[in-house]
């Protein structure tokens, strides 16, 4: 494998998120310093990659949104930290954020068609990048008829949003912290009805697990990251 292949920079942005929990241990602001790494990561990666330039995507567009999305434990707690005021461990705001409807479908974070946490957007949404504006159109209503086209969409942010999110969950686990993938609707929900739910995070539980996307293997996912890191 070339130092500067795919599993290097695994290794190399895991480590850096190891680092990063190693020095932050069970404090609220490990969340933060987690999701910036990783988007700071994906940011700087993609534009380096060929055929990623000429993107469709516009700020605060919301066309992903009608993609399903699945993040990582930090994700979905700094989106709650956005929406809900929780992170912090206080109530919840019991506004129009709180009252949106509970269908799991639905992204509690458009309005208006618009992203209102375009830069705190999970990797997920980041992935979902489309090089031109048909492609957006043709995988828009693939979403709406429950079908999956994944052909419309940029490989280079599908590959770099997989070895990033792979990366920090490699390093949660290395480091003995709840890990893996989630519904995003339904995390943000958990996390809106029990504000400590960050804390208990922090302190090692899993309060999404409840959210667990049902198509993500622990197991297997474990195997593959131990392969990379003996590579």
């Amino acid at each position: 494998m070339r130092e500067n292949g795919p599993a290097a920079f695994f290794r190399a942005a895991s480590r850096r998120f190891r680092d990063a929990i190693e020095a932050r241990r069970g404090q609220a602001g490990l969340i933060g310093v987690l999701c910036a790494q990783a988007f700071e990561s994906f940011d700087k990666t993609v534009p380096a990659l060929p055929h990623a330039a000429g993107l469709a995507c516009e700020r605060e567009c919301s066309g992903c949104s009608r993609l399903r999305a699945v993040a990582t434990g930090p994700e979905i707690f700094l989106l709650a930290h956005f929406l809900y005021g929780v992170e912090r461990g206080g109530a919840a705001k019991s506004d129009d954020e709180a009252q949106r409807p509970d269908h799991p479908s639905h992204c509690p974070l458009v309005e208006n068609r618009l992203c209102r946490a375009h830069k705190l957007r999970p990797l997920a949404c980041r992935g979902l990048a489309c090089l031109g504006a048909r492609d957006c159109d043709k995988l828009a209503c693939a979403a709406d008829n429950g079908e999956d086209n994944e052909a419309s969409l940029s490989k280079p942010h599908l590959v770099v949003r997989s070895l990033v999110q792979n990366a920090m969950m490699n390093a949660l686990r290395y480091e003995g912290m709840s890990w893996g993938l989630y519904e995003i609707a339904a995390g943000l929900r958990i996390v809106r009805d029990a504000p400590m739910a960050a804390r208990e995070w922090l302190a090692g539980g899993d309060p999404l697990a409840p959210a667990s996307a049902p198509e993500f293997d622990r197991q297997r996912a474990a195997a593959i990251f131990d392969t990379i890191d003996r590579l």
